[in-house]
């Protein structure tokens, strides 16, 4: 069981990284158009070709304030009904506005997240509560000496941590991470992720997993 587990976990970690590249560059494009509302219909497609089946009505529709971040979030169903709302809340910290919380409201209830920062404006914890759960699942952080956030600490719905995210940068100078290896609180390796970037080191062009320790690639 233990080993179906980490396999989805691992798969879990790599959607996660696919969808927070695409929701950025999405954002960015709607940000330098100054474009106020999108929608995004999805069709179905069968061996690389449309399926000739395209939903009557929108799948989800985004909301963006002045500076571009999505406030809100609509997604239907085929019939036009809402299924679930989203939205968000931002805050200025540190002269950044920063998201703090959002509501998920939907058939299976309210979630909601909690996004707490120190002083010098660095997530130090995250949050997401579900009042069906005994305790919220949360994310602790850690930073090295320039303020780059080097290790992540998963905590499941007994309080216990499950999951340790490592993070390593090729130079001191580097602000976007190389690596990103995690293992269980034992220390046993789950996956290692490699991501590589523009010669500016600033757009991400590639991303590559293997069951192998950082040194052991390299």
């Amino acid at each position: 069981m233990s080993g179906i587990t980490e396999e989805i976990q691992c798969k879990n970690l790599v959607s996660s990284v696919e969808n927070a590249v695409a929701r950025a560059n999405y954002v960015h494009i709607n940000r330098q158009m100054g474009i106020a509302t999108s929608i995004v219909t999805y069709i179905p497609f069968a061996f690389g070709k449309p399926a000739g089946l395209q939903m009557a009505n929108p799948y989800k529709q985004f909301f963006y304030d002045g500076t571009g971040k999505v406030i809100k979030s609509l997604d239907f169903a085929d019939t036009g009904e809402i299924v679930q709302r989203e939205t968000f809340s931002f805050s200025k910290i540190k002269g950044e506005e920063k998201i703090v919380s959002s509501n998920n409201i939907s058939s299976d209830g309210v979630i909601e997240e909690s996004y707490h920062y120190d002083n010098n404006g660095l997530l130090t914890k995250y949050e997401l509560i579900n009042p069906k759960w005994p305790v919220s699942k949360v994310e602790e952080y850690e930073y090295d000496k320039f303020s780059r956030k080097c290790k992540k600490t998963s905590y499941g719905l007994i309080a216990e941590p499950y999951l340790v995210t490592h993070y390593l940068y090729d130079s001191d100078k580097d602000h976007n991470f190389s690596y990103r290896y995690v293992t269980s609180p034992e220390g046993q390796l789950l996956l290692t992720i490699l991501l590589t970037y523009d010669v500016k080191n600033e757009k991400q062009t590639g991303m590559y997993s293997f069951n192998m320790i950082p040194d052991e690639i390299k």
